[in-house]
């Protein structure tokens, strides 16, 4: 039913009153590029997580008129079709969403960024949480807030990757970072950057160093690292090139960017009563200047939280196991039934691109114990 759904929602019609407005739309925003994206009940409300439920999707908007409203009608279809994607149904029943009306209003956003060539991109761009989950050093405070941030469009900073990986940046230690090495930063870096290729009048994604020549320098040292060791190593061999990694390390440096960043955060919490999660965007000049767009904030969910436990009353033979320095979240005092454990070398061992299909299968046996009445921990 929900496919039949979503294929009726992606190949219908737009009544001529509506089709008028979408052109006094896009003659607002000109060519500039655009992005189509969602704002609904149960995404924007407060104790649901739909963060990527929903689909946004861009528009690089070049052409004529007709190819521009063609593209753009085709952007809203597929973001309302979304709504029948089986991940968003299933977090609908799974939290007892599924019976509440659900209704969507459209949001359509100028995006930010500059032309390097055929591309265009804002500077830098992510997600911010007012409330850190992660806690990486003993002496990191997870009220500060944390920062994902990528070069490029944000897409990469939301949506898992299989070789791609986010900055992140605890705003009390925000040019801290999680490795030693800069082998270790390089490889656990961003090596593709989404961009919007106005020639294809698409979103793509290009290898940075396909990229790299239509970047002015100072960009470049705003958001890149030269890797050192390789650089020496191949000089050893003759070959003098530069190796670079995207890593935000000078804009993190920037205690002005970071303090508006966490002033943000905490601003939005403060009124909304709630920690939250935020969109934004980063565009900077070779004068050091920046401006920050915030595109989106909603309350951020961080569960339910439990009774809290004195671990000084524990003896080790009650320990079924211990984690040190790794886990996410508030602690809790809960009655557990079954315990589902995936072993942890084995999981490492893994192929990357496999990984999603044990949270796959962790996902269906939480279903069956869920309708058992049985409380579980995995």
């Amino acid at each position: 039913m929900a496919e039949e759904l979503k294929e009726h929602l992606l190949h219908g019609e737009f009544p001529a009153k509506i089709r008028e407005q979408f052109l006094n739309t896009l003659e607002c925003f000109g060519q500039s590029p655009i992005i189509v994206r969602s704002s609904s009940f149960l995404e924007d409300g407060f104790g649901n997580a739909f963060a990527g439920k929903y689909e946004s999707v861009f528009c690089v908007n070049q052409g004529s008129p007709e190819e521009r409203l063609k593209e753009f009608e085709q952007a809203v279809r597929q973001v309302y079709a979304s709504t029948m994607d089986y991940s968003a149904l299933e977090y609908r029943y799974l939290r007892g969403l599924d019976k509440k009306d659900e209704q969507m209003a459209i949001l359509v956003q100028r995006v930010s960024g500059s032309y390097y060539g055929r591309y265009f991109m804002p500077g830098a761009a992510g997600v911010g949480y007012s409330h850190s989950a992660y806690k990486w050093y003993p002496d990191m405070d997870p009220e500060a807030g944390m920062l994902r941030i990528v070069m490029g469009l944000g897409t990469k900073a939301v949506d898992r990757t299989q070789e791609d990986y986010p900055r992140l940046s605890n705003l009390d230690k925000p040019a801290a970072t999680l490795y030693s090495t800069v082998e270790q930063k390089h490889k656990f870096s961003q090596g593709n950057i989404d961009v919007l290729d106005c020639q294809t009048n698409a979103q793509i994604e290009v290898p940075m160093t396909q990229l790299l020549p239509l970047l002015p320098e100072w960009y470049k040292r705003m958001v890149m690292e030269h890797d050192m060791e390789a650089e020496r190593n191949l000089r050893q061999r003759g070959i003098y090139r530069d190796i670079w990694f995207v890593s935000c390390q000078k804009l993190l440096e920037k205690q002005e960017f970071t303090g508006l960043m966490q002033k943000i955060l905490k601003t939005l919490e403060q009124v909304y009563g709630n920690p939250v999660d935020i969109e934004y965007t980063v565009n900077m000049d070779e004068n050091g200047d920046f401006v920050v767009n915030l595109l989106q904030c909603r309350p951020l969910y961080l569960g339910q939280q439990g009774e809290t436990v004195n671990l000084d009353q524990l003896e080790m033979k009650e320990i079924f196991f211990d984690i040190v320095d790794s886990s996410i979240g508030a602690s809790g005092k809960r009655q557990v039934d079954v315990v589902i454990q995936i072993d942890p070398v084995l999981y490492y061992e893994y192929p990357y691109a496999k990984k999603y299909d044990v949270a796959s299968a962790v996902g269906v046996i939480n279903r069956y114990y869920r309708s058992s009445g049985k409380t579980f921990f995995s």
